[in-house]
């Protein structure tokens, strides 16, 4: 008897789209709401065994991080079916309702558009080709070799995959309703919070195991639920408008203000003003200054007074740069994109729709070019980064969290450095 069908969680050629934030990591694990698309579809598919579909040099950090193998030419020949989802798949709670409708299926590849969301299809299929598969994902060219397979084509407009960061952004209070309703036991007090605090709408707020909110703090959750997750602690004087999600372990600083649409990930601290803005996670931003309509990396530290413009003088649609092209954002709120492991120097401004690379340190007194390539030194002039003292320095930095900077992970530094030599 033939074993159940693998999931296999791939990424595709727009990956581009998402850099330098994924630099570092599958697009599929960027934080969106309060989990990332990669744990959202594995608690959806958990009676299912988990493969992963990676960009060549990130597949050994991937594989260590997430406990998933990223090779499906192990996915085992048992298994009749091998299933492939999306990883930009932002809502694969529909995809799991449209399925139950169509099991007469047997093979089928699903389409929004040109994006290929969900594909299943006989295990021989794909045991000979497993190397010319993988490439032609991340190439975009996926659709060639399906056209040549007897299967089922559907197109379904409701399955959405994000095609730019800033989709994030935008879409991030939504998810932090969806993982909030769905996940949590809502107004359920677990934690310390202290005489003096203001629950506004006590329903539509959690605290956690370990967390503590102090006094004089207000969350305000009329618009949304607030999540202060297990271990968090919210400092006195501070203001939570939801939706939002306060990781575990992380610090929000008194007298901090965060408005709604705002996720900050585990173990990172966080103070002044933040409004729509993702923190990953081990990043800091502990003094005052403004955080808006952005996507912070891991490791990252904002010096006291840095601050980013997210809206122009004249209330234009703000363009990011995405690789050599300017992409209208049709947006007239955006602020930076900051890869992992770089920092601001006290006081740096930022300007609207920046984005800056893994592994830069920015401490010019005006505003920084609105591209700044991964590993650069910027000052009065703009230098390369030299690896090794960037390496020393991420060590120290992962040290005071009780983390280890791993040889793969430098590996994986060392190719953005490469990478970002021909920018």
């Amino acid at each position: 008897m033939k074993d159940m069908d693998r999931i296999i969680i791939f990424e595709d050629v727009k990956y581009k789209n998402f850099l330098p934030i994924a630099y570092t990591m599958p697009v599929f694990m960027l934080k969106h709401g309060f989990l990332s698309n990669l744990e959202r579809i594995t608690r959806l598919f958990s009676n299912r065994k988990i493969y992963l579909l990676v960009r060549d040099y990130l597949a050994r950090v991937t594989s260590k991080e997430t406990g998933f193998s990223v090779d499906i030419a192990e996915s085992e020949d048992d298994a009749e079916y091998k299933t492939f989802i999306n990883g930009r798949l932002i809502n694969p709670e529909i995809l799991v309702t449209l399925l139950k409708q169509m099991e007469d299926k047997s093979e089928v590849a699903i389409f929004n558009d040109s994006d290929l969301v969900y594909l299943k299809v006989r295990s021989e299929r794909v045991k000979s080709n497993v190397k010319k598969i993988n490439d032609l994902f991340l190439k975009g060219e996926i659709d060639r070799i399906i056209g040549t397979w007897d299967i089922d084509i559907i197109e379904n407009k409701k399955l959405e995959c994000v095609n730019y960061p800033w989709e994030l952004i935008y879409k991030n209070s939504e998810r932090i309703m969806k993982d909030y309703y769905t996940l949590l036991q809502h107004g359920l007090i677990k934690g310390m919070v202290d005489s003096g605090v203001y629950l506004i709408k006590k329903e539509n707020i959690y605290i956690g195991e370990g967390s503590r909110v102090m006094s004089g703090s207000v969350i305000v959750a009329e618009d949304g639920p607030v999540i202060v997750d297990n271990g968090a602690k919210v400092m006195p004087n501070s203001v939570i408008y939801g939706p939002c999600y306060i990781g575990k372990k992380s610090l929000i600083k008194a007298g901090a203000t965060i408005y709604e649409g705002t996720t900050i990930g585990e173990v990172s601290k966080v103070g002044g003003e933040v409004e729509e803005s993702i923190i990953h996670s081990f990043s800091n931003k502990q003094h005052y200054g403004f955080l808006g309509h952005s996507y912070i990396g891991r490791w990252c530290n904002l010096g006291a007074g840095t601050s980013n413009s997210d809206l122009k003088n004249n209330y234009g649609n703000i363009k990011i740069q995405i690789g050599n092209e300017k992409i209208d954002t049709g947006k007239i709120f955006m602020g930076m994109l900051m890869g992992d492991h770089s920092k601001t120097a006290i006081n740096t401004s930022i300007n609207t729709g920046s984005v800056i690379g893994v592994m830069c340190n920015i401490f010019v007194r005006d505003f920084p070019d609105k591209y700044v390539p991964s590993f650069s030194w910027v000052g009065k002039t703009v230098e390369r980064y030299d690896f090794d003292k960037a390496i020393q320095t991420a060590r120290r930095v992962m040290t005071r969290r009780n983390k280890e900077l791993t040889d793969d992970e430098v590996l994986v530094l060392r190719y953005i450095y490469e990478e970002s030599s021909k920018e």
